[in-house]
């Protein structure tokens, strides 16, 4: 099982393959200032429309069911 930083490193890995530096940049600034933020990062992937794998649905899954992710978090693979 991944957990919530590998999850979150797989986020930013497809967004970069996405193309969307834009969005990998912000969304690293973020982290600096404040931590990881997954739930924004599957958020900001899913309305731009980026591909998320199952792998990350999986885990993203996992981790809501150990309450280390908001429910609100699956709304991405919707």
């Amino acid at each position: 099982m991944m957990g919530y930083l590998d999850a979150w490193d797989l986020v930013l890995a497809t967004i970069s393959k996405a193309g969307r530096t834009d969005l990998l940049e912000n969304l690293k600034e973020l982290e600096i200032q404040d931590g990881p933020d997954l739930d924004l990062a599957l958020d900001w992937a899913s309305a731009a429309g980026i591909p998320l794998s199952d792998d990350i649905e999986t885990t993203a899954r996992e981790l809501v069911a150990g309450g280390d992710l908001e429910p609100e978090a699956l709304e991405a693979f919707e």
